[in-house]
């Protein structure tokens, strides 16, 4: 479907362009053809005294088959081609960003390492707009995390990377998509890092551990509650959280236990300690070799449509005039505002007629000749 809806503006992006910049011959068909024309006898009336009379109304003739014509606006038709221009474009690079278009997402914690895209990169620092406390009132969260920045490593160059604007480097946008907390825990042993999905509070995350048959969960635990006037609620302490952990086997399956980390709990299979915590983001990288494309298709489309809009003021007018043996045709047309375009006209035409008529000549004041 893109490709026939790119084939069809291309086509009459061509025609229309064709169009308004053929060679127009003047001829006694083409004046008559046009939306206003009036037809004098010879008489009294010079290419001269017709053409200096054209040129009076801003337009300069100049000579084209059996006559004379007069343009102003051709290049007006360049808005439509902007427009269409632009939006071709971006269909076609659309199209090629689904088919071209690489993503890969990397969770990282402050100060851990990693590859997105083929690049090395290391997380420095992690700054997110958290408030210490939380103050939560009912079940569901209205907890909005405003801007997130961190600052890393990748490829050797020092970046900064900020939530909602991606940041591009060497033909990659790289964008914080997620934030959590990441928890390293020990179970039966063995060190691990987990990064703990459960912002905002509310949220649970459950992790299989070293087998398939022991599950843990963890989610955010709440901490007083307080009473604002009429709301009542909860805090949380985000800066450091405290957690309602569960541990899921083949054998048992535990009721909530609140641990904090350097806390530990003990099951049948053993120990389960949580170590230090920091936070981690969800970083999200995008290779598109179309998006130059996307971009220079979106600002054509919009000064296509800021042109299309000046078109109110700039548009094409045509002057046609020719001289047989014994008759004059002058004919005149607007692009748009046709109506006023052939109100313009008839009045011109009476002021040619009251300059041109004999002095005295009363009777055939009014008769001009055939004017439609």
């Amino acid at each position: 479907m893109y490709g026939l809806l790119i084939l069809n503006l291309t086509a009459g992006s061509i025609s229309r362009l064709a169009g308004r910049f053929r060679k127009v011959q003047v001829s006694e068909d083409a004046i008559k053809g046009m939306d206003s024309f009036l037809e004098l006898p010879t008489e009294g009336h010079t290419r001269e005294d017709i053409g200096q009379w054209v040129r009076s109304k801003g337009h300069s003739p100049r000579p084209s088959g059996e006559g004379f014509i007069s343009r102003k606006g051709t290049v007006s038709v360049l808005a439509g081609t902007v427009l269409r221009l632009g939006l071709i474009l971006f269909l076609a690079s659309f199209a090629l960003s689904t088919h071209f278009r690489i993503t890969e997402e990397l969770k990282i914690p402050e100060g851990g390492e990693g590859t997105i895209l083929g690049g090395d990169i290391q997380l420095m620092s992690i700054t997110p707009s958290l408030p210490d406390e939380y103050f939560q009132v009912g079940d569901s969260s209205s907890l909005n995390i405003e801007s997130i920045t961190a600052t890393a490593v990748l490829d050797g160059e020092r970046i900064t990377l900020s939530s909602g604007y991606p940041k591009h480097y060497q033909g990659i946008y790289l964008d914080i998509n997620h934030l959590g907390y990441f928890q390293q825990v020990s179970y039966k042993g063995n060190a691990f890092g987990i990064p703990l999905d459960i912002l905002p509070p509310g949220r649970t995350h459950t992790e299989m551990l070293d087998d398939s048959l022991t599950a843990v969960s963890f989610t955010l635990a709440p901490g007083r509650t307080v009473t604002k006037g009429i709301l009542k609620g909860m805090t949380y302490d985000l800066a450091s959280p405290s957690y309602l952990v569960k541990i899921r086997t083949d054998q048992e399956d535990s009721q909530p236990l609140l641990i904090q980390p350097g806390q530990s709990v003990q099951n049948q299979k053993g120990a389960f300690t949580l170590g230090k915590n920091t936070f981690y983001i969800g970083i999200l990288a995008a290779k598109d070799p179309a998006l130059p494309g996307i971009w220079a298709g979106a600002v054509l489309m919009m000064a296509g449509g800021v042109l299309m809009f000046l078109r109110i003021f700039w548009y094409e007018k045509r002057f046609m005039y020719l001289f047989t043996d014994d008759r004059v045709l002058i004919g005149y047309e607007e692009e748009h505002f046709r109506k006023w375009g052939n109100f313009r006209f008839q009045n011109w035409a009476d002021e040619l007629l009251d300059v041109q008529a004999p002095p005295g000549d009363d009777d055939n004041e009014g008769d001009p000749g055939d004017a439609s």
